[in-house]
């Protein structure tokens, strides 16, 4: 929302209408990508807290999917005994690989929504821009 704030205080966007209009696009923008990440690690946070045990058992069971696969790749995509040693201990400590790749899944999954956000909001820049400068060229031409 701050965003949205100091959007509407900017001068170089022309007129008092243009500029909420860029507000309110950047308010829409923040929503739309914040909302949804602070959604998904609220309930991670309230999952963890009040169900432990099945985060516990997301993490074992993507580790176990983790090392089946790697295993498939190993003896029949490449040649024997390829990863074997990564492999072993991926099979042998699912829960804790699991992990990592839920952890590595969501911050993938952030910094993508972040990247989203960061685009639009240039764009949304860049649109009320080229509005402030029509404003500007046709006041010159009125005037």
């Amino acid at each position: 929302m701050v965003g949205a704030i100091n959007a509407a205080q900017t001068v170089n966007y022309g007129s008092i209408d243009n500029r909420i209009n860029r507000a309110k696009e950047h308010a829409k923008n923040n929503f739309r990508y914040g909302a949804p990440a602070l959604a998904a690690i609220g309930a991670t946070g309230v999952v963890g807290a009040l169900k432990p045990d099945l985060l516990t058992k997301t993490a074992t069971a993507i580790g176990k999917g983790i090392g089946t696969v790697g295993k498939f790749l190993a003896e029949k995509v490449f040649k024997k005994g390829f990863g074997t040693g990564l492999l072993s201990k991926v099979l042998n400590n699912p829960g804790k690989f699991g992990a990592a790749g839920l952890v590595g899944g969501g911050a993938i999954w952030l910094i993508n929504q972040l990247s989203k956000r960061a685009y639009n909001a240039g764009q949304i820049d860049k649109k009320y821009e080229q509005i402030a400068e029509r404003e500007q060229a046709q006041k010159i031409i009125v005037v």
